[in-house]
């Protein structure tokens, strides 16, 4: 005979299920926010590289939103989504599948890769001072651009050292615009 679970054990696994369904619709929730805001982008400084806005925004939502979600977990989400969601137009303009993809593929590079460094960085979101998350979002940034560079450019084999420059600058000023908007959440909470 197989002994039955108790009331509390059933109400426990019901909790977790209950919460494991909240954590992955939120996880979607900030994929699709960040695949949203990312169709606000520039192509300065480098040909067919995206210098998006939602790389402002994720550092906020992952320190908000997804405070209590694995980082890692919630950037390949984030990845894949933004992968489909670059995909469909792509695929709409009349290119091929492979080629699409090819050409997205990159982009949702950088989110996987923003993931590791973030959550390498910033261990315990809870319990993290602005003076360590601030570097963690500017390497997070700048890594995962000079990791998406590399990708796109060796597939065209142009890449230049003077490009990473550029993602430095450009990790600098997205680093200042993402804690400008953390550090002013933060005083909106504390009101």
């Amino acid at each position: 005979m197989i002994p039955s679970a108790s009331n509390s054990e059933k109400e426990n696994g019901f909790m977790t299920n209950n919460m494991r369904t909240r954590d992955i619709r939120r996880m979607i929730l900030i994929g699709l926010i960040v695949a949203l805001v990312s169709q606000l982008y520039w192509n300065i400084f480098i040909n067919n590289f995206r210098i998006s806005s939602s790389v402002i925004i994720l550092p906020v939502l992952l320190m908000t939103l997804g405070k209590s979600l694995s980082t890692p977990l919630t950037c390949a989400v984030t990845a894949v989504i933004v992968f489909f969601f670059r995909l469909f137009p792509a695929l709409h303009s009349g290119t091929s599948l492979l080629v699409s993809a090819k050409s997205v593929f990159p982009n949702a590079i950088f989110y996987f890769c923003y993931g590791i460094i973030f959550a390498a960085m910033v261990p315990g979101k809870h319990t993290v001072s602005y003076s360590r998350l601030f570097p963690a979002v500017f390497f997070a940034d700048f890594g995962s651009n000079l990791v998406e560079l590399c990708i796109s450019e060796s597939m065209s084999h142009s890449m230049t050292p003077d490009k990473a420059g550029y993602l430095f600058l450009i990790a600098l000023f997205r680093t200042f615009l993402a804690g400008l908007i953390r550090m002013a959440e933060g005083h909106y909470r504390t009101l």
